[in-house]
């Protein structure tokens, strides 16, 4: 856009790899170029460096993840050119495109209003957000509008833990420790812990807590299916650089028989075999393919698992793990024959 204001029309320019591809486009439309030009008083270039940096801070500080070019505005004000910015303690950033369109009522259906509730009942509080008493009100609202009792209902889904998930997410947005009594899969004993919740998880169908546990001395992974109580403390804490979170959110949580109560033996190829031996202990096989164990919870999560291998990776035993692959192989088979 920076090119066909220079030149005072649309211009075509060479795209670049970058942060922000959202931005990265070779020609600005005509008649975005043309309303924009009107109303825009200056247009600010950013950095690579500068754009890196605004998502991390986005991350760390307001715990939001967002892309390069949606972070492009606060990397202005971070990068050489927000130098005039200091000393500025708010940045306004304006996305009303549709205009008079957004200020009409939003008009919903009454089961599109129910699905909302339902979404917001089942998955609103179990992510680290600051944004729960938001959800609150939203829901209150859709349902004044609604009426009536709705025709969706998940109350009777929610997780008996739903207390403890919403307990983990408050401590993790606010920095504060959490006391725990968790029981110890394997050695079948409670213990107390007093930790630093920093990430929730949902891996292989469950919910997981990463922390700093102050009693262990160490990072800890816990389930919250197993956690038996959760006292939510005034104390707060100051993020560890030790703790890695990275592996836990590109990853999930790795594989460990204590958590699962069966384990699939799994054939892989030999075109994976070694990422797969990278990851966890393997039988190598003498024409490079390998067998390893793989805990599961349920087979809908270990067909899911390993789908992700196409024809590389097949389960071998037990015969409900078999069975219960080919079941899901086999529906659809018959969805998108």
């Amino acid at each position: 856009f920076s090119a066909s204001l220079a030149a005072g029309q649309p211009v075509a320019v060479p795209i670049r790899p970058t942060l922000a591809d959202g931005l990265a486009v070779g020609r600005v439309g005509d008649v975005s170029f043309l309303i924009a030009a009107r109303v825009v008083d200056r247009v600010a270039t950013v950095g690579e460096e500068a754009l890196a940096l605004a998502v991390v801070r986005l991350l760390e500080l307001e715990k939001l993840v967002v892309e390069g070019a949606a972070a492009s505005s606060l990397a202005a004000v971070l990068g050489e050119g927000g130098a005039e910015f200091a000393g500025r303690t708010k940045l306004s950033v304006s996305c009303e495109s549709a205009g008079p369109t957004l200020a009409r009522t939003a008009r919903r259906t009454p089961l599109q209003a129910d699905t909302l509730l339902l979404a917001i009942e089942l998955v609103g509080h179990h992510l680290p957000t600051t944004t729960g008493a938001a959800l609150d009100s939203a829901a209150g609202k859709i349902r004044a509008a609604r009426g009536g009792a709705p025709a969706l209902a998940g109350s009777d889904l929610l997780l008996p833990a739903d207390a403890i998930l919403r307990d983990v997410n408050r401590a993790i947005v606010e920095r504060r420790l959490l006391a725990i009594q968790y029981w110890t899969e394997g050695t079948d004993r409670m213990t107390d812990r007093l930790v630093e919740p920093y990430l929730l998880v949902h891996s292989r169908g469950e919910w997981y807590y990463v922390c700093w546990c102050r009693t262990a001395g160490g990072t800890r992974v816990f389930r919250v299916a197993t956690t038996k109580s959760a006292e939510l403390l005034d104390e707060t804490f100051e993020p560890r650089e030790v703790v890695e979170l990275d592996l836990y959110r590109r990853e999930g949580i790795p594989a460990s028989g204590a958590y699962a109560p069966q384990a699939a033996t799994v054939w892989y190829s030999p075109v994976v075999a070694r990422w797969i031996a990278e990851r966890q202990p393997v039988e190598l096989l003498p024409d490079g393919s390998c067998l390893a164990s793989q805990p599961y919870v349920d087979v809908r999560w270990l067909a899911a698992h390993l789908l992700r291998f196409a024809d590389q990776a097949r389960p071998i035993e037990p015969t409900e793990a078999v069975d219960g692959v080919r079941d899901v192989v086999r529906r659809l088979r018959e969805a998108y024959a």
